[in-house]
């Protein structure tokens, strides 16, 4: 009897969570508008929307869960916030602390990320602020997201490119409003899954020769050739739908583009490889062209007008990795999460008693090396010299390192 007059109690259980449940999940995205301001808070679920409905600024997740970035994403019509395709993520915030928070204007005129624990990130530390009652930050139907304080623009995440070139971004060198000289340039992820700071930069050259560069490391890589007042001598394919303009006077000097059809979003950006890709949208859907000095796991070098030879490491097991699979007795790894794939095949490179190479993490961050001998079963796939080119006295002795995911 107890039983049958417990159950009215389950009856009602069920019934209330068949209703909240989906109330939860349905104001688990909520629209704010296109602006923020003093006073309101964005929650990890809210988002901010151009007018245009084109890009969004929101949090998100690229490989786990418990790491929440803030960054503007490209819509390409679609409609959804969970399962974020990183691919359309045009700016982030906080490449280098993820944290789960809320976002905000504080009364002082800073544009700030707060987590739970009460740890904060100011995203506009670079600028003085202004405070104001009337502070907002919009996002703009270019893709641009701008604190002002009143009518007066106090800052703006054009100035701060993350590793995505967008119509109307100006790269260059410029004076900042303290007087400091700024640098503005790309800067790729580690890997694709993980938006810190990565191997390569694409900017403007600092030496004045008009043109632009990506650098890996601080080593050049790639060049885009003279700037001829209308494009560059290398610059990938598609550039005639650009219109590049350069401009310098004694406080600025930078290059910009618009899209020679408005009604298409397009924009440039640097991989986690160091490949420039063009992306165009038309009316009848996408197109992408990628230009690369190394194919996309970085082993193969190319002749494409533009990229720079690396100096040879003179080991005599050659400079060329080729994919293999097989099995290991021993690596040695390292968990340095702001090092990817690009930075694990130099340092193995340079070390001549290193002959292959891979990620440590499943992310594509971290190296690990292994150094011994291999069997021919498929139990692990690693990159190793491509020792049949190379001039050695032992072709059967070689040491190898794994490609390893967890």
């Amino acid at each position: 009897m107890a039983s049958m007059r417990r159950r009215p109690d389950c009856c009602l259980f069920i019934i209330l969570t068949c209703l909240v449940v989906p109330l939860i999940f349905s104001v688990h995205a909520s629209l704010l508008g296109d602006t923020l301001t003093v006073g309101q808070v964005m929650k990890d679920w809210d988002f901010l929307e151009s007018s245009n409905k084109r890009f969004r600024l929101l949090f998100f997740s690229p490989e786990s869960f418990n790491l929440r970035y803030l960054g503007i994403q490209f819509m390409n019509g679609t409609d959804w916030i969970n399962g974020i395709d990183q691919g359309n993520m045009v700016w982030v915030a906080n490449r280098g602390k993820p944290l789960r928070g809320t976002l905000n204007i504080s009364h002082d005129g800073n544009l700030m990320l707060t987590d739970y624990n009460g740890t904060f990130i100011t995203i506009n530390a670079e600028e003085q602020p202004v405070p104001s009652n009337d502070t907002s930050a919009t996002l703009l139907d270019t893709g641009n997201l701008v604190l002002r304080a009143g009518k007066q623009t106090v800052w703006q995440s054009f100035d701060y490119p993350s590793d995505t070139w967008l119509p109307g971004m100006k790269l260059g060198l410029f004076k900042s409003s303290r007087g400091q000289p700024q640098h503005r340039f790309l800067t790729s992820q580690v890997s694709p899954q993980v938006p810190t700071l990565g191997a390569f930069t694409l900017g403007v050259d600092p030496n004045n020769t008009k043109q632009l560069v990506i650098w890996q490391r601080g080593v050049l890589y790639w060049r885009s050739g003279m700037w001829n007042g209308y494009n560059f001598s290398y610059f990938p394919n598609g550039y005639d739908e650009f219109n590049f303009s350069y401009f310098s006077n004694e406080s600025q000097s930078y290059f910009t583009f618009t899209r020679t059809d408005n009604d298409f979003p397009s924009w440039i950006d640097i991989d986690s490889s160091g490949d420039i890709r063009v992306f165009k949208t038309e009316d009848n859907g996408w197109s992408l062209d990628t230009y690369y000095c190394y194919d996309s796991q970085g082993l193969e070098y190319s002749n494409n007008l533009g990229c720079v030879a690396p100096n040879p490491s003179n080991c005599t097991a050659g400079d060329v990795f080729i994919k293999k699979s097989g099995s290991i007795n021993s690596w040695v790894t390292t968990n340095n999460v702001s090092q990817g794939i690009s930075d694990c095949k130099e340092i193995c490179r340079q070390d001549c008693a290193c002959t292959a190479y891979a990620s440590a993490l499943s992310d594509g961050s971290g190296c690990r090396f292994f150094y011994g001998e291999y069997s021919d079963s498929p139990e692990y796939i690693f990159y190793i010299r491509n020792i049949s080119t190379a001039n050695i006295g032992n072709p059967c002795i070689f040491y190898l390192f794994i490609y390893f995911s967890i």
